[in-house]
């Protein structure tokens, strides 16, 4: 039987959370009752020091079972990496100075050894740190590397975080440091980073997520939100032991969750990865281009709507007004402030009349729009007729015909085309594939097959 699988040795590893919580609150009342009559000058009394020998005992033996069961838990392979390393260090560090800490108590008091008390001082007060730093590391491992510095001031952040700072490298078209790696520290790495990988999954490496967990289904999959496992599992019912995150830890909010999205069906590109055509473009779009007003900014927030900078150092914007209906008066107001801002839109579900249309489309700026199920048909989508700068267009669910290869010929830049749910299909999607030469165009039985219908039969 392998150790990973389930056992009376795999058992005893997992009962270590359980357990450590018993020398970290002996060991620490252990101290406060050694200091305590020094710190008052008080004499308690024998019942005073026999209290502090059971407690330190005890506190001693309850270390070195935690730290037996820490590093069979640790042998699982469930864990790894530097927080791991620590974690591990300081808590022998805790059984260790606890274990001398007491034959130090004994020795000191037969032999009535000035120096030897003082060691036991010192290996008790050691002991405490101890517990401290295994803890920090501890917490780190179950609630992610930011979860006591984050709360800490200044200069004790810094130290807990090694003396560095908690900036995010920001590199040009550096989408995913800047929008999506925040979402997988706060939510997806403490279980499944460098140090700690239930499921056999981890986040912190594009090839690792790219292969999957012990399920076997990929995680994301790049350009298919819908067939990325990840998604899937964020989406899950609360109830469900397979929903993410688990044991009713907070789920990334609305906002968050159609950023991922959207990162993945832009094909999934992490650190120091573009997203290809369309954000280089973008990069040269905003040479020109001036960051949106506070006011437009607030009045997208106002009204609910999900939205961010390309990256740092690019005042164009993504925005996303899917997630709820909209009426196409505001849809105008809100998007008229920042016309020459918006480089990817998505307005999905909304029912679009002319005038809006016509707005959109004269986005000096714009590089992917999606007007999914928004009721537009040939005489709107004419309106982009010679676009420049729109690189990928998707019609989904909308009354479009082949009458429209003219118009999508003439978009000098158009790279992908998302046309199922729509009249083009059979004969009509060939010949749209033959006339728009170099355009990559999908029709639905591409993107709705996948992984993630499979896995709901496990």
């Amino acid at each position: 039987m392998g150790l990973a699988e389930p056992g009376y040795i795999l058992l005893f590893g997992r009962l270590h959370p359980l357990v450590l919580h018993f020398p970290v609150a002996l060991l620490i009342v252990a101290a406060v009752l050694e200091f305590l009559p020094k710190i008052t000058k008080t004499n308690y009394g024998n019942g005073y020091n026999i209290a502090l020998w059971i407690v330190l005992c005890l506190g001693a033996l309850s270390a070195v079972v935690a730290a037996s069961m820490g590093l069979t838990l640790a042998s699982t392979g469930s864990y790894g990496g530097e927080m791991v390393y620590w974690h591990m260090r300081f808590g022998l560090s805790v059984a260790g100075f606890s274990v001398v800490a007491v034959l130090l108590k004994v020795f000191a008091a037969e032999k009535s050894s000035k120096l030897l008390s003082r060691l036991y001082s010192v290996s008790l007060i050691a002991c405490v740190f101890a517990i401290f730093m295994a803890g920090h590391y501890g917490g780190a491992l179950t609630h992610g590397s930011e979860f006591l510095p984050s709360a800490a001031p200044e200069p004790i952040a810094s130290w807990l975080r090694g003396g560095e700072t908690a900036t995010v490298k920001r590199v040009s078209n550096d989408h995913y440091s800047t929008a999506i790696k925040p979402i997988i520290d706060e939510h997806c790495a403490s279980c499944h980073g460098v140090d700690k990988q239930e499921g056999g999954l981890r986040f912190d490496d594009p090839e690792l997520v790219l292969i999957g967990g012990e399920s076997g289904l990929p995680t994301i999959v790049p350009g298919k939100a819908l067939s990325s496992e990840m998604v899937r599992r964020l989406f899950l019912n609360r109830e469900d032991k397979k929903a993410m995150p688990p044991d009713g830890r907070a789920r990334p909010a609305d906002r968050d969750l159609v950023i991922i999205m959207d990162w993945i069906e832009a094909g999934a590109p992490w650190q120091g990865e573009t997203i290809g055509p369309t954000p280089l473009m973008a990069d040269s779009l905003s040479v020109n281009a001036v960051p949106a007003s506070l006011d437009a900014l607030d009045a997208l927030d106002t009204a609910g709507v999900t939205y961010f900078p390309m990256n740092e150092d690019n005042p164009l914007l993504n925005v996303d007004m899917s997630l709820k209906a909209y009426d196409n008066e505001m849809i105008k107001r809100l998007l008229e402030p920042i016309k020459n801002q918006v480089s990817w839109l998505n307005v999905a579900g909304n029912t679009l009349d002319d005038d809006t249309v016509e707005l959109i489309a004269s986005f000096a700026n714009l590089t992917r729009l999606s007007l999914a199920r928004t009721n537009i048909d040939d005489d709107k989508v004419g309106a982009f007729e010679g676009h420049t700068t729109l690189t990928s267009l998707n019609l989904t669910g909308n009354p479009i015909t082949l009458e429209l290869a003219d118009e999508f010929n003439s978009m000098t830049s158009l790279q992908t085309l998302y046309i199922w749910g729509t009249a083009i299909e059979g004969d009509d999607l060939l010949r749209l594939r033959d006339i728009l030469d170099g355009v990559t165009v999908l029709s639905g039985a591409e993107l709705i097959k996948g992984p993630a219908v499979a896995s709901e039969t496990e």
